[in-house]
């Protein structure tokens, strides 16, 4: 067994080889002669003829004039869509024509509308094509030659040369394409799907293209593009039927197939994993005659139900617990089988249009269903050897001791035991092991198994084999349709753009469009093999834009481009035999410093004259171009595949914030890298910093082809072994050093480079006439340009905190104040500053502005909100408001009398009494207090009470008091509530626990009312049956004198003689007479005369109006109940 491991994506390349391989096999190869032979005579394409002539309509107006792109419907076709009821008719579009209207084309002169393209002399002069000279020959190179080449430095318009050449050919298509041939597009080739997207935008938006452009892949991020991408086109070839049903009828059949397969696939792997995971029933082998003839009469029960499934189970030792497993797991498998069967049958037309909407242009062979780890063992197990001798039958001690009932198993254990070790038995063991599997030992019971497992898998490994191979067949088969299909899509745009890759994969499509016209882009950073399986033996026009001095085809394998130049390209092998081709010389992209540098590789490089007048110096800086150099030594990465420069890092990141800080959006700033380890660390650092958030990282082979206006720069290399690596290449020099328009800073051990290699020595050298080179970047302030700074290390920026210098900023402000800022470069116009300082300004009222001058207009004061003195025209009043302001009568608070409908007088402010319907609503808020029928005063107003007539509910709490004497807490208008305090209940034996509300527990002892005459023979609880004693108490006091009590009550502690004032003040009128008597209440304290104070009891009870009433009665002077 040979493995071939790859270093890189294998599938990018299968497709190359593979076209490869069938342009060996036809023994066409294209333009041969040029190719192969190099022939380098001035051979025009085969649609080009002596008579042939172009209109130069486009090239004639303004470049920046809009243009719009037209298609007319040529010709339809009726067509029947549906059967019986449901049939319709729709017209399918056949063929369209397209043309361009130019708005100014009649400013064209009548000669340039009809130019013999191949009479030079008849050709528009360069000036009058908006062309340099060199673009000129281009051009005439591109449309009159079979093979042109052209060759253009970094920013001198090669892509946008070639847009215009497309402009040229599209506008004559007529001639390329006539009406009575096949109709075939123009075919754009790019390396990348961002150049590629890039060349299409450009031409989208010069055409002004709705439609035509069809962009094959998948790859595309441009959002711009999305709308021509191929998938878009399938959809809109289905609604308008412009592919012949023939073709999808076609289709179907191996449609169907491949979803058997796919079901069978899936069937199978379903299967195998449930053999990896799970005890398979006896079934399973013996449907696929595993099991051995002899073995069948132990497998069978004794009862009527024939075969046990869940035999196994019990056989490898399993608890009873999962005797229903191999049930279920049966049921599984038939329900799977079923869905099978189900999804085979059920093609619908919903997942024919599924199907179609899968990437066409990307399908190969399908390996999901391979990559199980199936195909990753071996089909066949090591086996050990075993003698008839080690395999005996066991008597009935021998089924005891090794029995499955005497030794319960886990089951995910026993699983794991028999599936993790192979088996030991081979076909010529198992001939010899006894007919009553029954009597194996356990150990030989999972060898056994494993054995028929073995025997299993292998069936389904030669199943799943058989079904790969016939879903192979099925997918390239299924391709081939979903490539004819996409042909009729094809064939009727003008332009179809793709990448190299894509264009292999697509090489039998693009042999039935014969494209006679090929476009490619970056031609020189593309492999040779990649450009010839692009074109067809049909090509007859081949041109080649690029730059061979930029970027190479990189092969991964290193000694490919070494020993075999796998790394030159068609367009530089081209160049270096003298074909002929041109040279762009004018450049509109970097400033002239930076353009100097660019001299060391293109001799005869010329700036454009905008670049010297659009192309701003860099502010902060006082070079717009600096190469910084350091001693700082390299790392390698973890892996040790790339190297990193944690100084070059840090320095490049501060730099990056400080010229944010300068005004620079992120989107303006590209950091360059050499190494992949070095994006990787400066992208580390770079991610916390919100900052830059939007700087692009960038390692320089993916840059090529862009641009911006600041580049910074990381070289990383520095070591003591003096190693370089991809620095030494001046492919990669040159694209690293012209990306920058307008600033352009590197960083790098430049005296290591200079040493090393020349060119670099020729660079530093011209820094250095330049003085754009040194140990630290040269700092400006624009606002103090005597303050220098130079930054030698990533600390070094700390000390310019917002960009500027430390001083300052002292700018005047539009307010008239000075800027109170540290000095800044980010907002130089100060437009976002804001002042806090008081406006100085006076307003046309002569007051001073009140507010702070923080606005972006300080022209446009607030009105003037200082209070004065006025007077309201409508009422007279005068009241203190705002100075540019009129008050209303709205506004006035003065107090005026007013008699309202109620007939109350009352003080309103001016602005209520304003109208009398105001009056009419407003409410009196004269005091009601009335007396309600609840006998409190009522709290409402006049108007609350609607003048008397409807009061408010009384809000006072009730006084009523409740039949425990305790005053109701609830409102006045509420139901009195049951009194929820504690019960004051209590006699001479105990207290009552309760609430006043609930009744007092009955007390169960004698009653101690009595005295020397007669007692009460009930209990405490119960109504006495003593009648109170009349008689007087026979007690004497302490001071000598008789007890003004009664017999049987508690004797009054005052004395008739010793405190006569107390005893003998009048209130019932008997308290003077010298035999009365008195009771001291325990409640009240209160000493009241007997006689008067049964008349008041009976008097109370009798007078009361609730004769249903229970309450206790009250002491005539304090109305406190008497309760003892």
């Amino acid at each position: 067994l040979i493995m071939i491991e790859t270093m890189t994506y294998f599938e990018a390349y299968r497709p190359v080889l593979n076209a490869l391989q069938t342009i060996a096999v036809d023994q066409t190869f294209p333009l041969e002669p040029f190719i192969l032979k190099l022939n380098n005579e001035n051979i025009p394409p085969n649609y080009v003829t002596s008579t042939t002539t172009y209109d130069f309509t486009p090239l004639l107006i303004e470049p920046k004039s809009k243009v719009k792109s037209v298609f007319t419907i040529d010709k339809t076709e009726l067509i029947q869509v549906g059967r019986f009821r449901f049939r319709r008719y729709i017209r399918r579009i056949l063929s369209k024509k397209f043309h361009i209207d130019y708005p100014q084309s009649d400013l064209v002169p009548e000669k340039y509308k009809s130019v013999n393209i191949l009479d030079t002399n008849q050709w528009p002069t360069s000036d009058e094509l908006h062309l340099n000279p060199k673009q000129h020959e281009a051009l005439m190179s591109a449309l009159t030659r079979k093979v042109a080449l052209i060759q253009g430095p970094p920013g001198t318009g090669k892509t946008y040369l070639g847009v215009r050449i497309v402009e040229m050919l599209l506008h004559n298509r007529s001639v390329w394409c006539p009406s009575s041939e096949q109709s075939t597009p123009i075919l754009l080739i790019c390396q990348t799907n961002h150049a590629l997207d890039q060349f299409l935008e450009l031409i989208k938006n010069r055409l002004n293209l709705t439609e035509g452009i069809i962009r094959v892949g998948s790859r595309c991020k441009n959002k711009a593009i999305e709308p021509f991408f191929l998938s878009n086109a399938r959809k809109c070839a289905r609604n308008n039927r412009s592919i012949p049903d023939r073709i999808y009828h076609q289709k179907q059949p191996t449609l169907v197939k491949k979803f058997a397969c796919d079901a069978s696939l899936k069937q199978a792997n379903y299967k195998m994993e449930q053999s990896r995971s799970n005890i398979l029933p006896f079934s399973s082998f013996i449907n696929y005659d595993i099991i051995n003839l002899r073995h069948f009469p132990s497998l069978y029960a004794s009862d009527e139900e024939g075969f046990v499934e869940t035999g196994i189970l019990n056989w490898l030792g399993l608890n009873d617990d999962y005797a229903n497993y191999s049930e279920e797991a049966h049921q599984t498998e038939t329900y799977k089988n079923k869905q099978f069967t189900k999804n085979v049958d059920c093609i619908e037309q919903n997942e024919e249009e599924e199907e179609e909407e899968r990437r066409r242009d990307e399908i190969e062979l399908n390996d999901d269903y391979f990559s199980s780890p199936i195909f990753n063992k071996s089909e066949t197990r090591d086996s050990k050897k075993m003698t008839g001798e080690k395999i005996v039958s066991m008597n009935g001690n021998e089924y005891e001791r090794h029995g499955v009932t005497k030794k319960p198993y886990n089951y995910n254990q026993v699983v794991r035991l028999i599936l993790e070790h192979p088996t030991a038995l081979t076909d010529e063991t198992v001939q010899q092991l006894p007919d009553d599997i029954w009597e194996l030992t356990i150990n030989y019971r999972y060898d056994l198994y494993r054995y028929w497992l073995l025997k299993y898998q292998n069936h389904y490994h030669n199943s799943i084999r058989n079904a790969r191979q016939e879903y192979d067949k099925i997918i390239r088969k299924l391709a081939k349709h979903y490539q004819n299909e996409d042909y009729y899509i094809l064939k009727d745009s003008l332009i179809v753009a793709m990448t190299t890759t894509c264009a292999s994969k697509y090489r039998g499509v693009l042999k039935k469009l014969q494209n006679k016209i090929v476009i490619v882009e970056e031609a020189a950073a593309i492999f040779e093999a990649h450009i010839i399986t692009a074109l067809t033996s049909k090509c007859e026009h081949l041109i080649l834009i690029g730059d061979h001095i930029q970027l190479r085809p990189s092969p991964n394998v290193y000694h490919l481009g070494v020993k075999y130049h796998l790394d030159v390209s068609l367009f530089e092998r081209f160049v270096r035999n003298n074909f002929p081709s041109v040279r762009l010389n004018i450049q509109h992209r970097m400033r002239p410093e930076i353009s100097h540098v660019m001299k060391h590789f293109y001799d005869d490089l010329e700036d454009h004259e905008s670049v010297l007048t659009e192309r701003p110096d860099i502010r902060g800086v006082e070079n717009s171009v600096f190469f910084i150099r350091h001693d700082h030594m390299e790392m390698n990465v973890d892996d040790g595949s790339s190297k990193r420069n944690e100084f070059e890092a840090r320095y490049i990141v501060e730099l990056a914030k400080y010229f944010i800080k300068q005004g620079y959006r992120p989107d303006q700033i590209t950091i360059l890298v050499m190494y992949v380890g070095q994006r990787q660390c400066i992208a580390k650092l770079a991610k916390p910093v919100e900052l830059l958030e939007g700087v692009r990282i960038m390692v320089t082979d993916n840059y090529q082809g862009e641009e911006n206006d600041i580049i910074l720069l990381s070289l990383v290399r520095s070591n003591a072994e003096k190693r370089i690596g991809f620095l030494a290449i001046h492919n990669r020099i040159c694209v690293a050093l012209s990306r920058a328009r307008c600033g352009l800073f590197v960083i790098g051990n430049m005296n290591l480079l200079a040493e090393v290699e020349d060119m670099w020595k020729k660079i530093v050298g011209s820094l250095i006439e330049k003085n754009a080179i040194g140990r630290g970047l040269p700092l400006s302030c624009i606002r103090h340009p005597e303050d220098k700074f130079i930054a030698d290390t990533p600390e070094s920026f700390e000390k310019r905190p917002k960009g500027g210098c430390n001083k300052q900023c002292k700018s005047r402000l539009k307010c008239g104040h000075s800027c109170e800022s540290v000095c800044h470069n980010d907002d130089i116009e100060h437009m976002t500053v804001v002042c806090h300082k008081r406006c100085i300004e006076q307003l046309p009222c002569g007051h001073p502005c009140m507010k702070s001058c923080h606005h972006s207009n300080p022209t446009q004061h607030n009105p003037c909100r200082l209070l004065v003195e006025k007077t309201i025209t409508e009422c007279g009043h005068k009241i203190k408001y705002r100075c540019r302001e009129t008050p209303t009568v709205q506004d006035c608070q003065e107090l005026t009398l007013k008699h309202l409908v109620c007939n109350h007088v009352v003080e309103l402010p001016c602005n209520t009494a304003s109208s009398d319907k105001k009056l009419e609503r407003f409410s009196c808020p004269i005091s009601c207090n009335d007396i309600l029928a609840c006998g409190h005063k009522c709290r409402g107003t006049c108007g609350q009470c609607r003048s008397k007539r409807l009061h408010i509910p009384c809000e006072e709490k009730c006084t009523r008091k409740l039949i425990c004497s305790h005053a109701c807490k609830a409102s006045c208008t509420a139901n009195c509530l049951p009194c929820t305090r504690n019960c004051e209940t209590f006699c001479v034996h105990s207290k009552c626990p309760k609430q006043c509300s609930d009744p007092c527990p009955p007390c169960r002892k004698p009653c101690m009312y009595k005295c020397k005459h007669s007692r009460c023979t009930r209990l405490c609880s119960e109504p006495c049956n003593r009648e109170p004693c009349d008689k007087r108490c026979d007690i004497k006091l302490e001071c000598g004198h008789y007890c003004i009590g009664i017999c049987g009550e508690p004797c009054p502690k005052q004395c008739r003689i010793c405190d006569k004032s107390v005893v003998q003040e009048i209130f019932f009128g008997r308290e003077n007479k010298p035999n009365a008597c008195f009771v001291l209440l325990p409640d009240c304290k209160h000493l009241i005369e007997v006689i008067g104070l049964d008349k008041w009891v009976f008097a109370s009870i009798n007078n009361s109006t609730d004769s249903t009433a229970i309450r206790f009665p009250e002491c005539p002077r304090c109305k406190t109940q008497i309760r003892k």
